[in-house]
């Protein structure tokens, strides 16, 4: 486990849960088990443990991205969550009910944001304004629109070809406020071509 950690050890905090059953076999060889380990720099998690440990709590963290997979509907075989951050994503791949494999994507609504400012060249507070404008519209109506719609199609392709290099299901659940955007879901199930769809959770 140490050789797959960037950092020692001791700098390191770190936890794993058991994915499947783990009874041994009563006669033969022993079965392998799977598990997800996750680790953090202890720093970030000392910090919340010694605050709420000062409220007189006992503190137990869990991995968001798994929290989130338990949360949304559980179809039969393999889906994927997504939660679209800031300035980065998270996805959770889950294998019928049992997590497989969790990545973090370097794309989140910023991309999005910078794309406008870019193509549109208004400025990153304008450039934020105009992204809200696709919560409110579903088809473009002006010039303009249509240039907001060219500049998230462009991202979305980035994010969709980062989300195939680690997955390849049919169903993905997307989270976060990007995924508010009208146009986000529609474009994404469109653009991964996975024979399923998108549904905003």
């Amino acid at each position: 486990i140490e050789s797959q950690f960037p950092l020692p050890p001791e700098e390191l905090a770190w936890g794993y849960r058991q994915l499947q059953g783990n009874d041994a076999p009563r006669n033969g060889p022993a079965t392998s088990q799977d598990l997800i380990v996750a680790a953090v720099k202890r720093e970030l998690i000392e910090e919340y443990s010694t605050l709420l440990s000062g409220c007189g709590l006992n503190p137990v963290f869990t991995l968001g991205a798994l929290a989130r997979s338990f949360i949304c509907p559980q179809p039969s075989g393999s889906y994927a969550v997504l939660d679209i951050g800031r300035t980065h994503s998270e996805l959770v791949s889950v294998e019928n009910g049992v997590p497989g494999g969790i990545r973090v994507l370097p794309w989140g609504g910023e991309n999005i944001t910078r794309a406008i400012d870019v193509i549109l060249k208004v400025g990153h507070a304008e450039a934020e304004k105009l992204k809200l404008r696709l919560e409110q519209q579903s088809a473009p109506q002006t010039d303009l629109d249509r240039g907001i719609q060219d500049a998230v199609r462009v991202e979305l392709e980035s994010l969709a070809h980062s989300i195939k290099s680690v997955w390849s299901g049919r169903d993905l659940y997307v989270s976060g406020r990007t995924a508010l955007l009208k146009e986000i879901i529609p474009s994404l199930t469109k653009i991964l071509e996975s024979g399923g769809e998108c549904k905003r959770m």
